[in-house]
């Protein structure tokens, strides 16, 4: 009988030092992957910098503009290849993923949440940028309350305080007048009035402008603005890694 307890207490000390072997095995394993995951999450949000803290979309961040001419360099060859969808998709897709070390817009049910400087605001598609997947048409202002929301999006101040200093970069490169004449019309559109776009004799795109004026532009170049807006709405829509390259 006492053979059999000696052999039990053997058995039990033996399973005891597995147990505290194995127990330390794990413990190294979750170090080296929590290292590991710490050490990806650091040279992901390498370069980024904290949400601001005020309106992302309505105030110029001075702590990313040192990205304007890299984008504005990325911007020449969509432009080469006449490609502003894709150019719009790409932007918007940098500066949404890798500039902050949280998004400035996410996306949660059937909603943008734009950082606003210290919570986020809930915009729809249509409040956003006047797109709506459902209503994949071009469309004309029917009353005032359209045309007062077609000129308080969101989105048109996101045009000045984000993507004209890209732009203005672009048209510092020599090569810039040679850019095919929609790619820089689809481009101009997305930056309202700053953009200097003259659809007709003397008059210039701007959504401030009265609504019959604004019904006689959209009915002129209603089409790319609509596709305009609808690359933005995918750049900011893509998760994971972005589907669009810079063409060679």
């Amino acid at each position: 009988m006492q053979e059999i307890v000696q052999r039990l207490d053997r058995i039990e000390k033996a399973l005891a030092e597995i147990k505290t072997s194995f127990a330390a095995e794990v413990r190294a394993k979750n170090r080296s992957r929590r290292e590991a995951y710490k050490l990806r999450k650091e040279k992901r949000d390498e370069g980024k910098v904290p949400l601001p803290r005020v309106h992302v979309l309505r105030t110029r961040d001075e702590r990313i503009q040192h990205r304007a001419p890299q984008w504005a360099a990325a911007g020449m060859r969509f432009g080469r290849a006449n490609r502003p969808e894709d150019f719009l998709t790409w932007f918007v897709y940098q500066w949404n993923n890798c500039c902050y070390l949280k998004k400035p817009l996410t996306f949660s049910g059937s909603s943008f949440r734009v950082w606003i400087g210290h919570l986020r605001h809930s915009y729809g598609p249509l409040d956003l940028m006047g797109y709506c997947r459902r209503r994949d048409k071009v469309q004309i202002l029917r009353n005032d309350a359209e045309h007062d929301d077609f000129t308080k999006r969101p989105w048109w101040d996101w045009g000045y305080a984000v993507f004209i200093p890209t732009f203005q970069a672009m048209q510092e490169t020599a090569s810039f007048s040679e850019l095919p004449e929609r790619f820089l019309r689809c481009l101009r559109l997305i930056m309202s009035g700053y953009g200097q776009e003259e659809v007709y004799t003397d008059l210039y795109w701007d959504p401030n402008e009265s609504m019959p004026n604004l019904n006689k532009m959209i009915r002129r170049i209603g089409t790319d603005l609509h596709l305009m807006m609808r690359a933005c709405w995918a750049g900011l829509r893509v998760r994971g890694t972005c589907p669009v390259e810079v063409p060679p």
